[in-house]
């Protein structure tokens, strides 16, 4: 499956693919010179949805392609236009990813959570009812409690690849990310089941000859593959089947990856280790807010202990007073026991020496 894209329009077979303009974007040639690639995930159940959605002027949004779970592409926007893919964003210190990406939103509800009756269902609609071998378990890197995902099947996989080369290649994107990557706070889309690492590996091409593997977890375990190789089987997250693939290249790998600051090179040669590095560094990290937040804690009850003792100073001074009198009144009585004592003892030392 090959694309290509012809005045900013993506081709597929000699002919444009379906178009459907969304009136959410800039002007034309707003976008100039895309240096990044946005992937997102609809939350819904089909294209035909997502591009209503994404073509209402009520909801002001937007992005430049939806590729259907069949594999069938649909372009909204041509790539030299703003859509609004991303909002409030930041990109290796850039604020407003859309004015420097392409976005493409990719069929998949995402989400998906169990019923008391043990049936699994949507979250974006809990009416419904979700095959299980439609979904994956697996765990967001923002630590929250949802078990299961939606998977990427196989189709439309294979289109976003080729898709993403097509684009890579034509305005000479070097980097791709989630949504939730430029948005973390705000966002979880593409969500775990998209297998990131694995996919980027599957669209960026080496121009130097060296050999590029990618490492895949399988039911008969790790194994490398030439990149040229992978197909979106390989990529397809499948529960623990898969893991996130990492680069193996002759030289080393100077990259740093976001999470744990682990090298590509470490992460291949023994993901399970550089799986627990990760944890462990995002246990780190979790502990760090939590320390972080209690210290906000003890803060915001010293300044309202404050607060109170400024509005009430009038009864803190007459407690102040009353407990300087009890201590006061403490240690006289103590005072006045121990010279009593004294005298006593000194009494029946006289009379001891007077029977001498």
């Amino acid at each position: 499956m090959t694309f290509s894209i012809r005045n900013h329009v993506l081709h597929h077979g000699g002919a444009p693919v379906a178009q459907a303009r969304t009136p959410n974007a800039g002007a034309a040639g707003s976008l100039r010179s895309p240096t990044l690639l946005v992937m997102h995930y609809t939350a819904g159940f089909t294209g035909a949805s997502a591009i209503v959605t994404l073509t209402s002027r009520a909801r002001k949004a937007s992005a430049h392609l939806v590729i259907d779970r069949d594999g069938t592409v649909t372009q909204l926007a041509p790539f030299n236009v703003v859509t609004w893919h991303a909002g409030a964003s930041k990109w290796k210190g850039r604020s407003g990813c859309n004015s420097f990406s392409i976005g493409i939103e990719l069929v998949n509800c995402g989400p998906v959570k169990v019923r008391a009756d043990k049936k699994l269902f949507p979250e974006v609609a809990p009416s419904k009812t979700i095959d299980p071998k439609d979904c994956a378990a697996a765990r967001h890197p923002n630590g929250e409690d949802t078990p299961f995902w939606q998977i990427y099947p196989e189709p439309q996989m294979e289109a976003a690849i080729a898709v993403a080369r097509a684009i890579c290649e034509t305005y000479g994107i070097k980097d791709i990310a989630g949504h939730y990557d430029i948005a973390p706070t705000r966002k979880r889309d593409p969500g775990p089941a998209f297998n990131m690492l694995s996919f980027k590996s599957a669209v960026f091409g080496r121009d130097d000859g060296e050999q590029e593997t990618v490492r895949i977890a399988t039911k008969k375990g790790v194994v490398d593959k030439p990149r040229e190789e992978i197909t979106a089987q390989d990529l397809l997250a499948n529960g623990s089947q898969t893991i996130q693939a990492a680069t193996i290249v002759k030289r080393a790998a100077a990259t740093v990856l976001t999470a744990g600051g682990l090298t590509a090179g470490s992460v291949a040669s023994d993901p399970n280790e550089a799986l627990q590095q990760a944890q462990t560094t995002a246990q780190s990290i979790s502990d760090t807010a939590t320390a972080v937040s209690n210290a906000r804690d003890s803060v915001s009850a010293l300044s309202d202990i404050w607060h109170w003792l400024g509005t009430h100073w009038i009864v803190a001074l007459a407690v102040f007073c009353f407990v300087v009198i009890l201590v006061a009144a403490y240690y006289a009585l103590r005072g006045a026991s121990t010279v009593i004592e004294r005298r006593v003892d000194d009494g029946r030392s006289g009379a001891n020496v007077g029977r001498l």
